[in-house]
């Protein structure tokens, strides 16, 4: 699975979405919180926001570039680019430009709701069940050499490994 973060245009002479800007800096906290390399990528492979009979075309190439599979989160930033991607995409999420966000606790909340979502929407962080089992005999269950005592939770995902 790949974590695609699609701002709007290139910034002069910097990669998309770079370390040096506001919004780079946010989307390094967004990494820093899902524990992986994202793809920091943008609609419009220009240094301009392009006029808007260009937007489609520009939209097109950038979809033939990253070629977005069924298992890819796509995370569109900003509401230019969520009205120009018009490619359907499994796991899409529109959030707010990061450099809309001013004050500190702003940027800390866009951070969270941001690794929250990514993380629901692709499945990078479930739950584990917990389920209570009733003692049959002498009140416990045995699993292996681990001893579960009446009613102690386990989890269901580790069963058998």
């Amino acid at each position: 699975m790949r974590v695609f973060i699609v701002g709007v245009h290139n910034k002069t002479g910097l990669p998309p979405l770079d370390s040096s800007t506001k919004s780079g800096k946010l989307i390094d906290r967004i990494e820093i919180g899902l524990s992986m390399n994202v793809e920091r990528t943008n609609l419009f492979n220009t240094d301009y926001l392009p006029p808007k009979q260009e937007r489609q075309t520009l939209s097109k190439e950038w979809f033939k570039k990253y070629m977005p599979t069924s298992n890819d989160v796509v995370v569109l930033l900003g509401s230019i680019v969520h009205k120009e991607f018009k490619h359907k995409i499994d796991k899409l999420i529109k959030i707010k430009h990061p450099a809309s966000q001013w004050s500190n606790k702003d940027m800390s909340k866009y951070v969270r709701y941001a690794v929250i979502k990514i993380k629901q929407l692709g499945r990078l962080e479930s739950k584990p069940k917990r389920v209570k089992f009733k003692a049959k005999h002498d009140d416990i269950y045995f699993k292996g050499v681990n001893q579960l005592e009446k009613g102690e939770a386990i989890d269901i995902n580790t069963l058998g490994k």
